[in-house]
């Protein structure tokens, strides 16, 4: 009796065929769960749920399909036991009942095909199937795909039951197939980006060795040692020399040949910004500081573990010099309006075209500032001081403007060549690199001569502030045998190099020397210097 307490027979049944049938829809999602995680490859994961579902409900056959999005096919695993009497079912099946999901979002159970009038349950008949159960894999509303079980002569079909615990797999299946589908999409992501990074990092690399950092001059050779001696150091460097020279570029060959150079290159101009933003730009600020102000990071953080480049740090007032010494004295860094200390990992590179230790002197710099950043100090000296290095600048930069522009290769003669090496260029790498953009763009043929240059270039340089009473013949004939002794000295008389420093063939080179009676010989020696060049090009 009821009140009694006790239960009868029929009763305690159907209790415990409800705890079995709950017993078993557990086990089910326990092994699945066991056997796929969000972590695992997507065609593993659907692999374990076909597998597991196929052996649990006694099924022959089974199929799991994905269906695709806007840019992917759909997706597809299929498991077929042995000794199945159903054909290996084709994939167009599968889009035929993920159609009939998203038609009626709803499973599909069928006992008897022969029986059934659907179209699609007649192919299925024609096949060797009997009997299915289609469920969707949905997960918030959208439906992902199909899980699909299948059976052929056996004259057992699925019950409501086994509708009921294969809707359970599916909608646990469901949510770890879309966390998956999210964590691969993640993944192949990340792999977009630093592939596109190491692509960028590429093309940087590409940019500042074609940038003005080509020679063979003493100097510049000299500056390429000490960088490959300090690169993979944390020591600070000061890099000084007039506008133009290309002092960011020493600071990206410090960088990008460092260990750092997968880490951020972060560069800022200390002159470009009011004293008043500055601190904000180079530490951050906190939310709140000022109507509107939301929190930002500062350059400082947003280089962290790589290089953080200041130019024109002469131009700093000494209120922001003090704060950037306590930054580098203790390695962190407050945002305006904060008072949180964060660590930060950061090697810096200054530079200035201003003569600190004159302004050390006159109390506009501080002096612990300067100490603290000359440890090492690298001067870029003026391309007036090193014209060797300009033949091999103008190759490079032409190259480069003729492919930015589309325009065919073109060459330049010796006589235009030893020209505009000796022009004063007072800005510098940049003024050239403009001019030879100029030239490129204006060009009429492939040659350059001395008639495609700018008036002021195509004219006798002048010597001592008074015009050389030499032919333009006899100029240029000196000054072409000063940078052959200047290209043969730096290349310690190695004359393939210094045929290639001049833009000239080796036949090119022997005829000069031979004509100012030049030996190659009387430069050699055992220390010639190693210089980052452009590509070759003979001259025709």
């Amino acid at each position: 009796m009821r009140g009694s307490g006790k239960r009868d027979g029929p009763e305690l049944s159907e209790e415990n065929d409800r705890l079995r049938r709950a017993l078993d829809e557990l086990s089910v999602l326990e092994e699945i769960a066991a056997a796929t995680g969000a972590d695992q490859p997507l065609q593993s994961i659907l692999a374990t749920i076909v597998e597991k579902s196929v052996h649990r409900l006694g099924a022959e056959q089974g199929t799991v399909h994905l269906l695709g999005g806007d840019s992917s096919k759909p997706m597809r695993t299929l498991l077929r036991r042995p000794g199945s009497s159903v054909e290996l079912l084709p994939y167009r099946l599968d889009d035929q009942i993920a159609g009939w999901m998203l038609k009626y979002r709803r499973p599909l159970r069928v006992n008897d095909t022969a029986d059934a009038a659907q179209p699609l349950v007649q192919g299925l008949a024609q096949m060797g199937v009997r009997s299915m159960l289609s469920v969707p894999l949905a997960f918030q509303g959208a439906i992902l795909g199909t899980l699909n079980l299948f059976n052929g002569k056996s004259p057992d079909g699925f019950s409501e039951e086994d509708e009921r615990v294969l809707s359970i797999v599916a909608s646990h299946s469901a949510q770890v197939i879309q966390a998956a589908k999210v964590i691969g999409e993640l993944h192949d992501n990340r792999e977009a980006l630093e592939k596109e990074n190491s692509q960028l990092r590429r093309e940087v690399r590409d940019r500042f060795s074609e940038s003005g950092l080509v020679g063979t001059s003493r100097k510049l050779s000299e500056i390429l040692r000490l960088i490959e001696k300090i690169r993979d150091t944390n020591v600070d460097v000061l890099v000084t020399g007039e506008s133009g020279t290309g002092k960011e570029l020493i600071a990206k060959a410090i960088h990008y040949t460092s260990t750092r150079a997968k880490k951020p290159f972060v560069a800022l101009n200390c002159a470009a910004l009011p004293q008043d933003l500055l601190e904000s730009e180079l530490f951050g600020i906190e939310r709140g500081v000022a109507t509107g102000v939301e929190r930002r990071m500062g350059q400082f953080e947003a280089a962290h573990g790589g290089t953080l480049f200041l130019d024109e740090v002469g131009d700093l007032d000494k209120a922001a010099q003090a704060k950037i010494l306590r930054a580098l004295q203790e390695r962190v860094v407050r945002r305006v309006g904060g008072g949180e200390s964060i660590p930060i990992d950061v090697r810096i590179v200054v530079a200035t075209n201003r003569d600190l230790e004159a302004a050390v002197r006159e109390g506009r710099f501080r002096e612990d500032l300067f100490y603290r950043l000359k440890v090492i100090r690298i001067h870029l000296p003026p391309l007036r001081e090193r014209p060797e290095d300009i033949p091999a600048l103008i190759r490079v930069f032409a190259d480069r403007f003729c492919k930015e522009f589309n325009r065919p290769p073109v060459t330049f003669t010796a006589e235009a060549v030893a020209q505009i090496a000796s022009g004063p260029w007072p800005g510098n790498v940049r003024e050239l690199q403009n001019e030879v953009k100029r030239i490129v763009l204006c060009a009429p043929g492939p040659r350059i001569g001395l008639a495609d240059l700018a008036d002021e270039l195509s004219q006798p340089a002048p010597a001592g502030g008074e015009v050389d009473a030499q032919s333009l013949e006899e100029s240029l004939a000196a000054f072409e045998k000063r940078l052959l002794i200047q290209a043969l000295e730096a290349s310690g008389g190695n004359q393939a190099q210094a045929a290639r420093t001049l833009g000239l063939s080796r036949p090119g080179l022997f005829k000069k020397l031979k004509r100012f009676g030049l030996k190659p010989g009387n430069f050699e020696n055992d220390a010639a210097p190693r210089h980052w060049a452009g590509p070759e090009r003979a001259e025709p």
